[in-house]
């Protein structure tokens, strides 16, 4: 049996063929909203395009193709400018932009950034690596193709986003706007 993507408003139906899948997010990317992104279980992003004849309101045709392999999206959502939000609640979640060509992939499609989820956490449990009764948490995070193995570790970690060397500094000091001010205002 083949499977397909049928589009049915009451009076028209129009398919188009699709390998048999569990959809698992729609989002669609213009005002006329004749083209949608699709999510499966599997991870493949698909583009919908339906052919529209304006004079007559109607559904002319439908087709779709792959444009690539994401994490398992529960939710896109167009931003602007080929940027789309694909949402994850199984993996870590994707900023993607829209190409027109092939990347070096193969997918019509480069990930701007990825956001880093640890759910679900299937299993978890206290491990000591360097045994000196500091434990980590060693998770089983994500699902399907997005399962991962994650160390959570305790205290704080500082990332430090910018620096610069300046000569004759000898310490840095804040200071407020008045005397009576809640906040201080310069550095």
């Amino acid at each position: 049996a083949t499977a397909s993507l049928t589009y049915y408003d009451g009076n028209c139906i129009k398919s188009c063929p699709l390998q048999p899948t569990k959809i698992t997010a729609i989002g669609d990317f213009d005002c006329e909203r004749d083209h949608f992104l699709i999510g499966d279980i599997n991870g493949v992003l698909r583009i919908v395009v339906m052919s529209i004849n304006q004079s007559k309101n109607s559904i002319e045709a439908i087709g779709s193709e792959a444009i690539g392999l994401t994490t398992v999206a529960n939710c896109i959502t167009y931003i602007d400018q080929s940027l789309v939000f694909i949402g994850s609640r199984s993996g870590e979640s994707q900023l993607i932009q829209l190409t027109q060509t092939p990347t070096e992939t193969g997918s019509f499609f480069k990930i701007i950034s990825t956001f880093p989820n640890i759910g679900p956490i299937v299993d978890m449990c206290l491990v000591d690596f360097e045994k000196q009764g500091q434990s980590h948490v060693v998770t089983c995070s994500g699902c399907y193709k997005d399962g991962s193995i994650r160390i959570i570790r305790n205290g704080i970690g500082i990332q430090e986003q910018a620096s610069i060397d300046l000569e004759g500094i000898k310490g840095v000091f804040s200071l407020k706007s008045s005397a009576d001010s809640e906040y201080d205002k310069y550095l």
